[in-house]
């Protein structure tokens, strides 16, 4: 407690605003278990937050119109026993003080949160939670740091609030994505191109190439039960039936539930 908490913020705004960085202001609420760590983003004042209790915290960020969520449920530090839905932070979701939980923390994965996230309607975020200098973390060169992709109408800060608010976001991490069922299908849809190449009539079959346009290595389940890599940034070929006319696929690392991974289907062209 005490000082200034807007002076992060203040300080790093006009830079910010120079490199065309959307900055968004925030502070985080630090407490033991329940309710444990909780950020509070789209802030105006945080000295707001610097408060005894972090119900008075959460509630100084509430009447600030604050997108609220709850950080690492699953930290073993505090919670080493399993991942809990605490009857505090029931009482905090049944006033709509709590907006988002983390699915994703630094190295940690807790895939029931986005069964918390489906039965309540919140929006599922990944976050770094970087206390380092990002290569000393992580391998950048075969890894990427956690994120949360957020898919706003523009690039604003009212943009973002808005689809935060709206649950439009996804979690990426260790090359899985996470969250809506309908975003992953909307991603992977926009991420494939197919297109016939070839036609062997006397062996009926057909060749396509798959390219995957984005940044994901898909793994894919095909309906014959084989598994087969769609890698990012590239193309690969796929032999199928003369007769078939569409790909169904079960897409492994696109989850949108603790026990369930995005079931689709593409139209051959």
């Amino acid at each position: 407690m005490g000082g200034d908490h807007n002076a992060p913020y203040e300080i790093a705004l006009p830079k910010a605003r120079e490199m065309g960085i959307i900055l968004i202001c925030g502070g985080e609420i630090t407490r033991s278990m329940p309710p444990g760590h909780l950020n509070a983003i789209f802030l105006s004042d945080v000295n707001a937050l610097d408060t005894e209790t972090p119900y008075q915290a959460i509630e100084a960020a509430i009447a600030q119109k604050a997108f609220v969520m709850w950080n690492h449920p699953g930290w073993r530090a505090q919670q080493p026993d399993t991942c809990r839905w605490w009857p505090e932070h029931e009482e905090l979701y049944r006033k709509g003080w709590i907006h988002g939980v983390e699915v994703f923390n630094e190295k940690e994965w807790y895939p029931v949160v986005l069964d918390w996230c489906k039965e309540k309607n919140l929006s599922v975020i990944a976050n770094s939670d970087i206390h380092d200098i990002n290569a000393h973390y992580y391998d950048i060169v075969n890894q990427h740091r956690p994120m949360t992709l957020v898919f706003s109408r523009d690039r604003s800060e009212a943009g973002l609030r808005e689809a935060m608010f709206d649950k439009r976001t996804l979690a990426y991490f260790d090359n899985k994505l996470a969250g809506r069922e309908d975003l992953l299908k909307a991603v992977f849809e926009a991420s494939l191109s197919l297109r016939h190449i070839y036609t062997n009539k006397d062996k009926k079959y057909r060749t396509f190439d798959v390219h995957n346009l984005s940044d994901i290595s898909y793994v894919v389940e095909m309906e014959d039960g084989s598994s087969v890599t769609f890698p990012a940034n590239a193309t690969r070929q796929l032999r199928l039936p003369l007769e078939q006319t569409k790909l169904k696929l079960k897409v492994i690392n696109l989850v949108h539930a603790s026990d369930a991974c995005l079931n689709t289907e593409l139209v051959l062209p």
